[in-house]
């Protein structure tokens, strides 16, 4: 998966805190406020992993896999420069054959 736990922990962290000091001085009761920053912490974890888990979907490209396997085939073959200039000769007799049969 993209990233990593600790950006889930990092971010429950940080919304605990956020929620702990945005009702700190607020007239509610002492454990409220602690169990509902506990609340938002496991929110805010839960909400950060489906996030990952779509980003990981979105990064994903079995294309590239693909396109490196065949890269890598035609790497394996090795073409002399004699060869190359025989089959580009070949290539243009079979082009010229191909227009003199379709006139």
């Amino acid at each position: 998966m993209y990233g990593s736990i600790f950006y889930n922990l990092w971010i429950a962290l940080s919304a605990f805190t956020l929620y702990f000091f945005m009702n700190f001085l607020s007239n509610e009761a002492p454990l409220k406020i602690v169990l509902y920053s506990f609340m938002w912490a496991g929110i805010a974890f839960l909400l950060t992993f489906i996030l990952r888990a779509i980003i990981a979907y979105i990064v994903y490209t079995p294309e590239e896999a693909e396109v490196v396997e065949e890269a890598q085939g035609v790497e394996s073959i090795e073409v002399t420069k004699d060869e190359t200039t025989h089959t580009s000769e070949e290539i243009a007799e079979v082009v010229k054959s191909m227009i003199n049969e379709d006139e």
